[in-house]
C-alpha cells in the first residue's frame, strides 16, 4: 500500500518538479525516530509534506493518530501532515474519507463500499493539492466547504455505485440499463472530484 500511494504521488512530484523522498527506513531529525513514510518537498519554497501510508484493520483513536502525525512532522521538518489510510475503516467514525485537524490532514482511499483505483488516484492527489496549497499560504483561495461538500456527495454515489455493481455480480447477465446507472454513477462521482480539483487549482 506505501509503494502504491508512493508511485502515484510521485508522479505528481515529477509534474510539479518538486522531489517525493522515501524516508521511512531512515533516522529523521528526532534521535531514533523513523516517523514519516515519505517527505514531499515543495521545489519552489523548500517547505515539506510528511506522509503516512496505513492499511489499518480497525479504527484508530484521533488522539493517537494526531500525536504520532506531530512527531512525524517534527522528526522530518515537515510544516504539514498526511496521513492516508487504504480503508475509511481505520478512521473513526467522525473523520469520514476526507478531514483536516490543524496542519495535519487525514484521507481514506477506499470505503467498504467502493474500492475503485481510479478514485483512489483522485483523492490522493486532491490530497496533496490541499497540502500544497496549505503551505503556499493560498488557503483564502481553497474553498472548503465546497471540497468537503463534493467529496461527500462523491462518497454516497460510490455508495450507489457500489450496490448496482454488486445487483450485478449475483446475476449472469448484466442489462444495458444497469451498465448505464453504474456509468451515470461514475459519472458523477468523476465530476464531484474533478470540481475539487479544479478549485484546487
Amino acid at each position: 500500500f506505501e509503494e502504491y500511494c508512493g508511485n502515484i504521488i510521485s508522479e505528481i512530484a515529477k509534474v510539479h518538479g518538486d522531489k517525493l523522498e522515501a524516508t521511512g527506513n531512515t533516522t529523521g531529525l528526532i534521535a531514533g525516530s523513523k516517523k514519516g513514510d515519505h517527505v514531499y518537498t515543495i521545489e519552489d519554497t523548500g517547505k515539506k509534506i510528511v506522509l503516512e501510508m496505513k492499511d489499518y484493520t480497525r479504527p484508530q483513536s484521533m488522539p493517537k493518530l494526531e500525536s504520532y502525525m506531530d512527531g512525524a512532522i517534527q522528526n522530518r521538518g515537515a510544516g504539514y501532515g498526511i496521513v492516508v489510510s487504504k480503508r475509511k475503516s481505520g478512521f473513526p467514525q467522525h473523520v469520514g474519507i476526507f478531514q483536516e485537524f490543524g496542519n495535519k490532514l487525514f484521507v481514506a482511499l477506499t470505503t467498504e463500499e467502493s474500492e475503485d483505483a481510479e478514485l483512489q488516484n483522485e483523492l490522493l492527489t486532491i490530497a496533496l493539492r490541499w497540502a500544497i496549497l496549505r503551505l503556499k499560504q493560498k488557503s483564502g483561495t481553497v474553498d472548503s466547504g465546497l471540497i468537503i461538500q463534493k467529496i461527500d456527495s462523491a462518497q454516497r454515489n460510490m455508495k450507489k455505485f457500489s450496490n448496482i455493481k454488486a445487483k450485478c455480480t449475483s446475476i449472469n447477465t448484466i442489462t444495458e440499463d444497469i451498465k448505464k446507472d453504474l456509468d451515470d454513477y461514475r459519472d458523477l462521482i468523476k465530476a464531484d472530484l474533478d470540481a475539487v480539483s479544479k478549485s484546487l487549482k
